[in-house]
């Protein structure tokens, strides 16, 4: 059987090419979970302020993925107006979970500088009990946690803005 090298060249080249452009089109749309580079000098123990309807929330700003993966876990409880916030490269459905947690939280989920989801009253787990994962409804590119209870306290809604000033 003769085959015509020609052929084969541009069989291989159409190939070659569908594999590159693949490859271009997944990382072009692959959400990486890393935070955003911030402009923070000390990331593993950096605080900032999270204003929302002019309350003001004192967080530690989960800059690396460590902190991230650990979040508040294991942390006895949470001062009041206090609380922990999650920057991302991209808007996403993020995914947060109780693991060790000992303290019930709120959630609110940030889109740009937008309210775009609330999720209230997330309990801990109780005693090796199944551990609850929490999602938006709406992507987000910031999660805040914060107190159980302190989304009603504080009357925040979806849509309400969000002020964060990074030292």
């Amino acid at each position: 059987m003769n085959k015509n090298p020609k052929i084969i060249a541009s069989i291989a080249l159409a190939f070659v090419s569908l594999l590159i452009l693949g490859a271009i089109f997944f990382i072009k749309n692959n959400v990486n979970f890393a935070p955003q580079s911030l402009p923070i000098q000390n990331k593993e123990t950096s605080s900032s302020q999270v204003t929302i309807k002019g309350h003001m929330f004192n967080v530690e700003i989960a800059a690396t993925k460590e902190k991230q993966e650990q979040g508040l876990s294991g942390k006895q409880f949470l001062a009041a107006n206090s609380g922990m916030l999650f920057i991302f490269n991209a808007p996403d459905f993020y995914e947060f979970w109780m693991k060790g947690m000992l303290f019930p939280l709120d959630f609110v989920w940030i889109n740009g500088n937008k309210i775009v989801d609330l999720t209230e009253n997330v309990p801990r787990p109780i005693n090796g009990g199944p551990v609850k994962i929490i999602k938006p409804k709406t992507k987000a590119d910031k999660v805040l946690e914060i107190n159980a209870g302190a989304i009603n306290a504080n009357g925040i809604k979806m849509g309400d803005d969000v002020e964060i000033a990074i030292p």
